[in-house]
């Protein structure tokens, strides 16, 4: 007797505990993001310190008079939104099939679990007792800058250092088109929402995903031109790629619209954690 297997996906999937981990995962990257983009923002007008990348938002986190306690919930997020990346590249939940196109998008989640985990790993490393190392570090530019140079050292470092430039730079475009002229996560569900609320949802998440697009670019042509010169000191993370805007004609504006553009997407993963569909 033949037997047809269900579908996997039938849209309406009760929770399941990688659901609430992808959810909250999501949560915890747009809280990050919203503190990255605030740093940005107040910087021009004097009220902080510097613009910062993510380790800069984790220790401003851990200054905080329950930092620990924040810090630890940060953490945790960051490994429920790996777990939820490692499910999506092994399971394949979004149904991208083994095709050319669709074991790349499953390699880069699976390549973004790594990078959630290390995350996570800094912030219990800040929590056992490296504050000290997180406070003298700050951002991270240190690890751009050491990583560059290590790779720069080898004679085909600098073809390594500039492929990668290249991929995060066409990444940059992509997320730019993406937030422009394309469409955002497709299984986004504003079915619960009012008109009001998805028309305002859509519009900051566009405005998030392009800005975050042009950050990333600006990160891959730092990195080409590091490779170009053999010089690590010119690679930037997102904080160095930050205080570089600010260094520009116009500089406080630019500055203040990346920031506005990271807050932005911050709040674009709210919306994600609220209204994505997840099986």
């Amino acid at each position: 007797m033949l037997t047809t297997r269900p579908p996997r996906d039938s849209g309406t999937a009760g929770p399941s505990f990688i659901e609430h981990f992808a959810r909250f995962g999501f949560a915890i990257k747009g809280v990050v993001y919203c503190i990255i983009g605030a740093l940005a923002a107040l910087a021009p007008v004097g009220l902080g310190t510097r613009p910062t990348g993510t380790q800069g938002a984790l220790r401003t986190l851990l200054e905080q008079s329950i930092g620990s306690l924040l810090l630890s919930i940060v953490a945790f997020g960051f490994v429920c939104f790996g777990l939820f990346q490692l499910v999506r590249a092994v399971d394949d939940p979004d149904h991208v099939g083994s095709g050319f196109q669709g074991v790349w998008r499953r390699i880069g989640w699976a390549a973004n679990a790594l990078v959630q985990f290390a995350l996570a790993s800094v912030a219990i490393g800040m929590l056992v007792g490296l504050r000290r190392a997180a406070a003298i570090a700050g951002d991270d530019e240190r690890q751009v800058h050491d990583w560059t140079a290590w790779a720069l050292a080898y004679p085909p470092g600098r073809w390594v250092v500039a492929g990668v430039g290249i991929g995060i730079l066409i990444y940059g475009v992509l997320q730019v088109r993406r937030g422009l002229i394309g469409k955002l996560d497709r299984r986004l569900s504003f079915v619960s929402a009012s008109d009001r609320r998805r028309r305002w949802a859509r519009g900051v998440s566009r405005f998030g995903v392009a800005a975050r697009g042009i950050v990333f670019g600006l990160i891959g042509v730092f990195l080409i031109r590091a490779a170009y010169d053999a010089n690590a000191h010119e690679a930037r993370g997102m904080g160095g790629t930050l205080r570089a805007l600010a260094t520009e004609p116009y500089g406080p504006w630019l500055l203040g619209t990346a920031a506005m553009g990271l807050i932005a997407y911050g709040l674009y993963d709210f919306v994600l954690a609220r209204y994505r569909r997840i099986t």
